[in-house]
């Protein structure tokens, strides 16, 4: 971990905008240098009917499943606009971030009793809970265009029906802007499978900065690709970003 505190970095966001706003502050104070350089943007589905046919049938479902963040947002967001009550399922999420929102809509939320770390990622950390909790099915799994199919793979394995329906759009940018961000820093923290194998496909020969991949997913997307991660956040958290440059914890190295 020496190799990120022998200097000054400067630190490049590649995440979804605002994905570690809580960690500026932090940052800040310890004189680190850190950039915004949004690889990954959301947009919503071309098309809403097959999630509002989910949502006006969500009694029928045992249970809902979210991994995401956005996509705990975008079910709020569609709940509101057709002035729906959930009632029925029981919600899980896979942590704190993406329960918050669900829980302004006034109902309970489960997370996994075992936490993700830097050998099992947060969906797979999602399913196992939920199998050890003996959850009814079927299971809603609220989801974006690009996602993992561990959740889904583990509950159908255990003889789960899952309906997968799509609430937003990831779109990741293009070359040029992923040649832009790995030019900007001495640190690319990157968030998601999909911009680990873009920025992979384009990693420097010379001088690479250093990269840390947020959860065990993303990192296996990078390394598979050419380019091992030089950390691996066990949790998705601004903290657990904070802990990394502050004592080089909460990461494998």
């Amino acid at each position: 971990m020496s190799r990120f505190l022998a200097d000054t970095p400067t630190i490049v966001m590649t995440g979804a905008r605002g994905a570690f706003a809580a960690a500026h502050a932090p940052l800040d104070r310890m004189g680190m240098h850190w950039v915004d350089a949004p690889l990954l943007s959301f947009e919503p589905p071309e098309d809403w009917r097959d999630f509002d046919a989910a949502l006006a049938r969500l009694g029928d479902y045992g249970a809902a499943a979210f991994t995401s963040p956005r996509a705990a947002v975008a079910f709020v967001e569609r709940a509101r606009l057709h002035a729906l009550r959930p009632t029925g399922a029981e919600f899980w999420a896979g942590g704190e971030m993406t329960a918050a929102p669900i829980r302004e809509l006034g109902v309970d939320v489960r997370l996994p009793a075992v936490r993700p770390s830097a050998n099992v990622g947060l969906a797979a950390s999602l399913a196992n809970g939920m199998l050890a909790a003996d959850v009814r099915g079927p299971v809603l799994f609220p989801c974006g265009s690009l996602h993992l199919d561990e959740l889904p793979a583990r509950l159908r394995a255990a003889r789960y029906h899952v309906d997968e329906v799509i609430c937003y759009r990831s779109v990741v940018a293009d070359d040029e802007m992923v040649r832009d961000a790995i030019a900007l820093g001495d640190v690319l923290v990157v968030t998601s499978p999909s911009v680990a194998r873009r920025i992979a496909a384009l990693r420097p020969t010379a001088d690479p900065p250093l990269l840390v991949a947020v959860g065990p997913s993303t990192a296996a997307a990078a390394d598979a690709h050419g380019w091992a991660p030089d950390a691996i956040l066990d949790q998705p958290s601004a903290d657990s970003l904070v802990k990394l440059f502050e004592y080089g914890a909460g990461a494998r190295t």
